[in-house]
């Protein structure tokens, strides 16, 4: 994906090319939100890239952008020429996950980005530094995990998404369903399966970075398409050819080069095999 000039307005485009060579413009720039993209664009880790104008915005002075993959453009900032304006280097991502860059004269300008998930927090927290693994609710499933299965996290989840028992042309299988939220597209889900709690645990399905799952235990009902979806994953392992058989759900996102996982759930929780919270289901009798 690229910026460039000229387009509808002769104010400059971003566009992308498929492998097959196919031109796509995605954004036709008209002034208002931002004239003469000269630099390149920069991906950013929330899967949306990032650009600037040297001109155009408010003040004609120049803006800071946010366009999706799909072509939606979000103004970030304005310049209003008193201060800086005209940015026309390439910005880049910092370590701490703000956005830098350059404008005249001679000035380094910083953004700071509101991620998905900090957005969610404020909606339903009032507090976009919520701690990830805080339980403000006290019912065993903590706020990153409530984000990444789409729950609330000041509504008591009794068991959000027990597994469950059903018979395959395979044969007899744990299932479960999830449901996804594009939207949710800073957290990996993980669907994991095992026959020993204190065992290796196998994923089954992944959805990454709010992309639609896959995976060998992945059964239907999701696509690439917007809105939430409720999705069935189910173990690769028939119940009969094991002594037990579990499945739990793992919430994970990117954190300064690590990641920060939402499995660390209260075991209470987490079950004793026997309980199905949160996917874990019992062993057969």
């Amino acid at each position: 994906m690229k910026a460039t000039i000229p387009g509808a307005s002769d104010s400059g485009t971003v566009f992308k090319v498929t492998p097959a060579g196919v031109l796509m413009t995605l954004v036709s720039f008209n002034s208002t939100n931002g004239r003469f993209p000269y630099a390149a664009l920069v991906a950013g880790r929330d899967g949306n890239f990032y650009g600037t104008t040297e001109r155009g915005g408010a003040s004609d002075s120049g803006t800071v952008f946010k366009v999706t993959p799909a072509g939606a453009l979000t103004t970030l900032y304005a310049f209003d020429g008193t201060t800086a304006a005209n940015p026309r280097g390439t910005p880049a991502f910092g370590s701490d996950g703000k956005l830098y860059g350059t404008a005249s004269p001679m000035v380094i300008w910083r953004i700071s980005l509101s991620t998905p998930l900090q957005q969610w927090k404020l909606t339903h927290l009032s507090d976009a530094s919520a701690p990830d693994l805080g339980d403000p609710d006290s019912d065993g499933v903590v706020t990153l995990a409530e984000y990444g299965i789409n729950t609330l996290p000041q509504t008591v989840n009794a068991a959000p998404h027990p597994a469950s028992r059903f018979t395959y042309a395979e044969g007899e299988r744990l299932r479960l369903f999830l449901q996804r939220d594009p939207t949710h597209n800073d957290v990996t889900v993980i669907a994991e399966s095992t026959d020993n709690l204190a065992g290796t645990w196998s994923p089954v399905a992944t959805s990454t970075l709010g992309a639609p799952f896959s995976g060998p235990g992945y059964v239907s009902g999701d696509d690439a398409t917007p809105g939430v979806k409720t999705v069935e994953i189910r173990d690769t392992v028939n119940i009969t050819d094991a002594a037990g058989r579990f499945m739990r759900v793992r919430v994970v996102r990117p954190y300064r080069g690590l990641l920060q996982d939402g499995r660390s759930i209260s075991p209470r929780r987490w079950g004793d095999g026997k309980t199905g919270r949160w996917g874990i289901a019992s062993p057969r009798p």
